[in-house]
């Protein structure tokens, strides 16, 4: 206001009103260090020193893990570090504020991988079909080798799991799970035992003499050799193979050298008889007397 010695005058002051500041972090309860790659993922809740606001939230690792930006709500999407901010947006009294980012571990789940065919086998069973395939959790691609072939020799298709083997004994093969966008790779080994096929030759023995050996088991493409031992006083008088009579030359060699089945794949019988050896005897009459021959 005007005095007696001076006029009125003014002064101009602006006042900035600017918006308080704050902080926002999200919650250690709402999230843990490690997930499974199967695991529930965490829904992340955050809370702000102050006032209100809308809250969004950001990865920042988008090729491990996304996060719906209002709810919170992560989804795993590989394996690795998945990190994750906060923020509020500003009120009428306070500034918009973003927290520290947090971070955790997202790792393949462990796979379980089953396998149970029928392991016992026979060395005619090659190739052989397992009567079921491995399965994984995840539909993992699985494929098949041979671990340990031991006497067998045997192989396996990496694909279907069809074995092959030459002898008997034992052959393990593993199936592998191969490792998926959930879970890591994993193994089931099975072992087939493979036993000797045989066939057996059975031996019907007649009377007076002896067929060796008896009815025998044989292995399955072995040869097998049997012999003709008549009793004193007496011949082979007949050898009948798999109800067929031998005759000629086949009868002769058998009765002198044995018969020998070869290569044996199928059941075989074998017989004999036997007669009595018979002798001829002649009575020659000399001359200075009387009398006539005898046979």
């Amino acid at each position: 206001a005007a005095t007696a010695n001076y006029a009125a005058g003014t002064a101009d002051v602006t006042f900035v009103i600017s918006l308080a500041s704050r902080s926002i972090a999200i919650d250690s309860g709402s999230y843990t260090s490690s997930y499974t790659m199967t695991a529930t993922p965490p829904t992340l809740t955050s809370t702000a020193s102050a006032g209100g606001g809308t809250k969004s939230y950001t990865s920042s690792t988008a090729p491990v893990c996304t996060v719906n930006s209002s709810s919170g709500l992560v989804a795993f999407v590989s394996a690795g570090t998945c990190t994750i901010t906060a923020t509020i947006a500003a009120d009428a009294t306070y500034a918009s504020a973003t927290s520290a980012s947090i971070s955790f571990t997202t790792t393949l789940a462990t796979q379980t991988v089953t396998w149970a065919p029928t392991t016992a086998l026979s060395t005619t069973a090659s190739p052989a079909t397992p009567s079921a395939l491995a399965t994984a959790l995840g539909s993992a691609t699985i494929s098949y080798a041979v671990t340990s072939a031991g006497t067998t020799g045997c192989t396996v298709n990496s694909s279907t799991a069809v074995l092959t083997f030459t002898a008997a004994g034992s052959c393990t093969v593993r199936a592998t799970a191969a490792a998926t966008a959930n879970y890591a790779a994993g193994t089931a080994d099975v072992t087939f035992v493979i036993s000797q096929a045989t066939r057996t030759i059975t031996v019907t023995q007649g009377a007076n003499g002896i067929i060796a050996p008896g009815t025998t088991t044989a292995n399955y493409g072995s040869n097998q050799t049997f012999t003709f031992t008549p009793a004193t006083g007496y011949s082979v008088a007949s050898i009948t193979v798999n109800g067929t009579a031998l005759s000629g030359s086949a009868l002769t060699n058998a009765i002198a050298s044995g018969y020998t089945f070869t290569n044996v794949t199928a059941a075989h019988t074998l017989t004999a008889t036997y007669s009595a050896v018979t002798y001829t005897i002649t009575y020659k009459a000399g001359t200075g007397g009387s009398g006539t021959d005898l046979t």
